[in-house]
């Protein structure tokens, strides 16, 4: 107990950029209710096991809300991180139910001085723990006199926190109406419409029908990508648009409705790792002989799922059984009919921009007499390949392989395989340096290694 801190529980990673969609674009909210909150994510530093409750789809996500039951739930730093590494903001959940949350909303909204300063103390909580914004569920009623005070406190919440953290969100849910009675109405209407007009968005109660969201688009006017319309996954069936209970997320099933975002910031790392295994790798090797979990260690995933491929034999999978940094890395699996033919796997969807020097470290380990190369697709088509010129002796050793665009050896296209040959091919260039991999990581994104803090799963 004497070491406890209370900064163990304030999210280090900044809100990562992306590429971001038009204005008309519909939004996607994630909401976690799992098992009333705060079960293995409470522990700062991890859990050792690898069976816990985890989200990587973060390429469909726009706004995750941490939710409990508890007055006020704080996200542990585990999501935020995760979120903001991979560009999703966090929300935190502000509920007040049953008696004991109408007496607290009678002692909060008696006065205007009382609300301000729970709005105050909320933006602290919010900047000093590092998340993004609220979730606002008053799932009681409220009397009518203190209609005017709650309808106040929400517009003073959503401009102090704009205030505080410019891009910061405070989300209402449809609970209590204009006259304070708690009746969801499960649309946007006159009845709730002024909690929208003074939030950042609205969250549908689930029980909507077809009419009723036909109204909402009416009444939503031009910000009709304000309001969240619940999906909710229980038990194996798909109830409800927006992912609601955490315990399945139904990629195969949703992934073709949602809109996708790619990576813009550079320097860029990803080690592929989930933020769990069943052992910790450290530069290819077994670091920690042990079953762990701990959602910091998270890193970016891949933008693209199998909905890329035609054919069923080839697949992007993600697994634990080996891994460089963490306690995974990604598997690609396909069938090559003949020596000269390849398959191509969409990895990361992008828009950097590009400057020189432009230094690439990745490592692959490939099966006996098969190989690997990246490319980079630029904005007018064309195509620069990494070529490994890695033979069958060391294609299943783990290869680290760094490249300069621009500073490495220039080679013909004619070192790649007959299908890859084209005209769109700009450059192939070949490998830079040696193979130490904590050099070329060095190298490749200009700073100590130590700074990306790739292995989260092994922090004291």
């Amino acid at each position: 107990m004497d070491a406890w801190r209370d900064e163990f529980n304030i999210a280090t990673q900044p809100l990562s950029k992306r590429t971001e969609h038009g204005d008309d674009t519909p939004l996607t909210l994630v909401c976690h209710d799992l098992m009333g909150g705060y079960t293995d994510d409470r522990f700062v530093q991890g859990v050792p096991k690898k069976e816990c409750y985890r989200f990587y789809h973060w390429q469909y996500v726009d706004l995750f809300v941490y939710f409990s039951h508890h007055f006020v739930s704080i996200p542990p730093p585990g999501w935020t991180n995760a979120a903001h590494t991979n560009g999703v903001s966090m929300l935190g959940t502000f509920i007040t139910e049953w008696k004991e949350g109408a007496i607290r909303c009678q002692e909060i909204f008696q006065s205007e001085a009382a609300f301000k300063a729970v709005a105050d103390k909320l933006v602290d909580v919010a900047i000093y723990y590092n998340f993004d914004g609220w979730l606002i569920n008053i799932e009681n009623p409220i009397q009518p006199q203190h209609m005017p005070q709650l309808i106040d406190f929400v517009k003073y919440l959503k401009e102090s926190m704009h205030r505080a953290k410019p891009g910061a969100k405070v989300i209402w849910y449809d609970s209590v109406i204009e006259d304070g009675s708690l009746k969801w109405q499960d649309m946007l209407n006159p009845l709730n419409s002024m909690f929208f007009d003074g939030s950042d968005g609205i969250f549908l109660n689930y029980t909507w029908t077809e009419q009723k969201l036909e109204s909402t688009v009416t009444n939503s006017a031009s910000r009709r990508q304000d309001v969240f319309v619940g999906v909710m996954c229980l038990e194996g069936i798909v109830m409800e648009e927006e992912v609601g209970i955490p315990g399945r997320f139904w990629e195969t099933q949703l992934g073709s409705y949602l809109h996708s975002h790619g990576v813009t910031s550079l320097p860029f790392l990803s080690n592929f790792c989930r933020g769990y295994g069943k052992i910790g790798f450290k530069f290819g090797q077994p670091a920690m002989l042990k079953q762990w979990c701990n959602l910091s260690a998270q890193q970016i995933q891949p933008t693209f799922s199998n909905e890329q491929f035609a054919d069923t034999k080839q697949k992007l999978l993600h697994t634990i059984d080996d891994g460089y940094n963490g306690g995974g890395c990604i598997q690609l699996q396909g069938r090559l009919k003949t020596k000269d033919n390849t398959q191509l796997f969409k990895i990361f969807s992008t828009d950097m921009e590009v400057k020189h020097p432009l230094l690439i470290s990745m490592t692959t380990k490939s099966s006996a007499s098969t190989g690997g190369c990246l490319i980079l697709q630029l904005s007018n088509g064309n195509k620069i390949v990494l070529w490994p010129e890695i033979d069958e002796k060391t294609a299943m050793d783990q290869v680290v392989m760094s490249v300069g665009v621009h500073q490495s050896a220039l080679l013909s296209s004619t070192n790649l395989p007959k299908d890859m040959q084209g005209d769109d091919i700009t450059a192939v260039y070949g490998a830079l340096v040696g193979s130490d991999c904590k050099a070329l990581l060095d190298v490749t994104c200009g700073m100590d290694t130590s700074t990306l803090n790739p292995n989260g799963w092994n922090q004291q």
